[in-house]
């Protein structure tokens, strides 16, 4: 009957524990990444003397190098830390990023952007060459456009997947990561409607980008409580689990040479 009911419906009963957070988890990872996505391409499309060409700009310089300098200090510190401190180390400045994106860098991003030198690189290099400035000159956005572009690198394919394939074992991959995979196309498809919902009933754009990225940082908070509480319900269930066949012959062997006596005394 159990072998009938695991062919309609791939999960067991004790193992909702597991699944669900980590459902929570990628659903929240794409929704964020869905939510991000239409912010950095819509604020780098409309800023002043900017266009389509500052996503290519972006993209093939500044995402390349910032994602290579990521993936650098990530190395670094999975040899320092635990995996559950490289988890926060990880997420927690880009949660940090988002709250002051939301509420200072993006607000004040005309006082923050360098006007005069930038109006003097386009009267130097050029009308058609303000493109390239318009990055510099919106410094901020062009910092969003970044993060969001390393979000789906950094928190779905490393700090995900990775959890993923280290609490479950090949028997329960071959179950859930399609289930997986299905949570983050449902939260793809939960982000957009509400993206247009404020996109359209809000006047004030600084609006609308507070609540977007409002969101997000809820998303993320949400992302970090799962995975600690799903972190310390395993580490618990570690510690009160039975020993393992292999543990138990270890312990005996251990015991049995006890009563021998020392060679050479």
């Amino acid at each position: 009957m159990e072998t009938k009911a695991l062919s309609v419906w791939p999960v067991q009963r004790g193992e909702y524990g597991k699944l669900i957070p980590l459902l929570v988890m990628q659903f929240f990872a794409s929704f964020n990444f869905t939510v991000l996505y239409a912010m950095k391409d819509t604020l780098i499309i409309t800023s002043k003397g900017s266009g389509a060409e500052g996503i290519f700009i972006l993209k093939g310089l500044f995402v390349l190098v910032f994602a290579f300098l990521a993936m650098v200090i990530y190395a670094k510190l999975s040899n320092i830390l635990s995996r559950s401190k490289l988890f926060y180390a990880t997420i927690i400045p880009l949660l940090l990023f988002f709250l002051s994106y939301a509420f200072v860098l993006y607000p004040y991003r005309e006082s923050l952007a360098p006007h005069e030198s930038a109006n003097w690189l386009v009267s130097f290099l050029g009308k058609k060459r303000e493109h390239f400035i318009a990055v510099y000159r919106y410094w901020t956005d062009s910092l969003l456009f970044i993060v969001a572009e390393l979000w789906g690198s950094i928190v779905i394919t490393l700090l995900f997947w990775g959890f993923a394939n280290r609490v479950n074992n090949l028997q329960e991959a071959s179950r859930f990561y399609t289930l997986f995979s299905a949570g983050g196309h449902v939260g793809v498809i939960c982000a957009s409607p509400l993206i247009w919902f404020f996109a359209t009933h809000f006047t004030d754009y600084k609006i609308t980008i507070q609540l977007l990225m409002g969101l997000v940082i809820f998303a993320t908070l949400v992302i970090m409580a799962s995975f600690s509480w799903l972190s310390k319900r395993l580490s618990l269930a570690e510690k009160t689990a039975p020993p393992t066949k292999e543990v138990l012959l270890l312990k005996k062997a251990a015991y049995s040479s006890l009563d021998r006596p020392l060679l050479g005394l």
